[in-house]
């Protein structure tokens, strides 16, 4: 009879049933199946240790694990020893944007429909930008969602020459823009500046529209953004127009929100203004 502890067959039929190796080669067993015609009422099994130590976890020990942190650097987890093996870094694939703010194809889109014809390749943000200004197209571009992106990210990260470019179109038309979908949010990026100067002209243009403006959805935003930014000197020129008319603007369904900004964020003497 052969056994586990033996290391070479004594049986004949040994030969017709040799070890069959396990598909992951880390054991092997004899056939001693009845159908194999072996008559003995036992059968060995010996298992080979793997080279390499499993886990339940992780099938082998000593790999590092390449992973990348927040900022993109190349963590590693090291499991059981440490391996003289050298790792190369993942690289940091982030889907890249124009300085548009918008993505390529949109941006070719965009471009398209405001009459650029000179969109390629090589064709830059600065092309774009000065077609739009000497065109006088600024109050076009923010009827539509792309253009109203392209020009807040020129607001944002452009210089104060190509701001007040666009701000100085944009007042020409400035209480319709404040009353558009995506208008209104273009006006909102110059309250985000924390320029006073500009933040004055803004509400001096509209102040005596500015009922109108916090009674309309998209207006009431740009009226909440500009209390939430403002000091409170301008502040002053937005409740002066507010309070007379506080009344009307608390059954609005867009102005109460207005109100509810100026008594959030007033000085104690515009708050008490509203409730006597």
């Amino acid at each position: 009879m052969f056994t586990a502890d033996d290391r070479t067959p004594t049986d004949s039929w040994f030969t017709a049933n040799i070890q069959q190796i396990h598909p992951s080669g880390d054991c092997w067993m004899m056939d001693v199946s009845p159908e194999s015609g072996n008559t003995c009422d036992s059968y060995g099994i010996k298992n080979r240790k793997s080279e390499r130590p499993t886990s339940a976890s992780n099938k082998t020990h000593g790999q590092k694990e390449r992973c990348h942190s927040v900022e993109g650097v190349q963590r590693q987890k090291i499991f059981g020893e440490k391996l003289n093996r050298k790792w190369k870094k993942f690289p940091w694939t982030r889907q890249k944007r124009y300085i548009s703010g918008i993505p390529r194809q949109v941006l070719k889109a965009f471009t398209k429909r405001i009459g650029y014809r000179n969109f390629g390749a090589h064709s830059s943000i600065r092309e774009i930008f000065d077609y739009i200004i000497e065109s006088k197209l600024v109050c076009r571009a923010c009827t539509e969602l792309q253009g109203s992106k392209f020009l807040q990210h020129q607001i944002i990260k452009c210089n104060w020459a190509d701001r007040l470019a666009i701000l100085e179109q944009v007042l020409d038309k400035l209480i319709s823009i404040c009353k558009q979908k995506y208008g209104n949010l273009v006006v909102q990026c110059f309250f985000e500046l924390g320029n006073p100067s500009v933040e004055r002209e803004i509400l001096l243009r509209m102040k005596n529209s500015l009922c109108d403006i916090a009674m309309s959805e998209y207006g009431s935003w740009v009226l909440q953004r500009a209390i939430l930014s403002t000091n409170n000197e301008l502040l002053q020129i937005v409740s002066d127009v507010i309070v007379p008319h506080a009344y009307m603007l608390a059954l609005d369904n867009f102005g109460h929100h207005v109100l509810q900004r100026i008594i959030e964020h007033g000085s104690g003497a515009i708050v008490h203004a509203l409730l006597v």
